[in-house]
């Protein structure tokens, strides 16, 4: 959520079995948080504030890319205390920071959205580990072109080792390995976004209505838009 008068990132705390009531908010410590995911202890909280500035008054208005400060931050869900807070070079600053996910280890991975020269080609896509600063993955540049800037969901599957990282934009669904940071796989998609473990591999959505299955068995759903986002929910035992 956003403290707009104060250009500010909060975390919002909502009573789940009092029909939702806000119960109160701690801060990102940063701006723009687009994205949360609680790790594998289930206190600490992972935030990718996109560091950019918007207000009700001005629309979907983009204020302070000039300026803008993107960050990832670690917080404690029960204290709302800062535990770290990481931000790229002053020469990326800006690299917008908006989706993640853990891997098996741990780490976490995040894709990024370039608010610069469309001209340039920034490495989009990074790791997170704790007491490390944010480490970009290379990767080749005939994959970052086909990005075109934009990184629009992540997804990882412990299984397999692999995190998926899809980009609409470019139509584009990459497979990395988790291990290595190497290439799996690259696959051209129409407008391919929404993306989610699904056994060994990966399920994903795209903008001409097609659920694509690991298995390579695909739906069309032509009646229905589908979100930019999957998330897979196990059925309890």
């Amino acid at each position: 959520e956003n403290d707009f008068d104060n250009a500010a990132g909060v975390v919002g705390v909502y009573d789940a079995r009092a029909k939702f009531n806000r119960i109160g908010e701690f801060p990102t410590y940063g701006m723009g948080p687009h994205e949360l995911l609680l790790l594998g202890d289930g206190r600490t909280i992972a935030v990718a504030n996109g560091g950019i500035e918007t207000h009700p008054d001005f629309g979907r208005a983009e204020l302070n890319i000039a300026t803008m400060k993107p960050s990832y931050v670690l917080v404690d869900r029960v204290t709302g205390d800062l535990i770290e807070k990481h931000e790229l070079p002053a020469a990326l600053h800006q690299l917008s920071i908006r989706h993640m996910d853990a891997d098996r280890s741990g780490t976490v991975w995040f894709g990024c959205q370039y608010r610069g020269p469309g001209t340039d080609r920034p490495l989009l896509v990074g790791r997170a580990a704790r007491g490390k600063d944010l480490a970009l993955l290379d990767m080749p540049q005939t994959l970052l072109s086909g990005f075109r800037n934009y990184i629009g969901s992540v997804a990882a599957n412990p299984v397999a080792g692999t995190v998926a990282v899809s980009s609409p934009e470019g139509n584009s669904l990459v497979v990395i390995d988790a291990g290595s940071g190497g290439v799996v796989s690259s696959n051209t998609l129409v407008e391919v976004c929404g993306v989610a473990p699904d056994g060994a591999g990966f399920m994903a959505t795209t903008g001409a209505g097609e659920i694509i299955e690991d298995s390579g068995a695909t739906r069309s759903e032509p009646d229905y838009v589908w979100d930019n986002h999957m998330l897979r929910i196990e059925q309890a035992a």
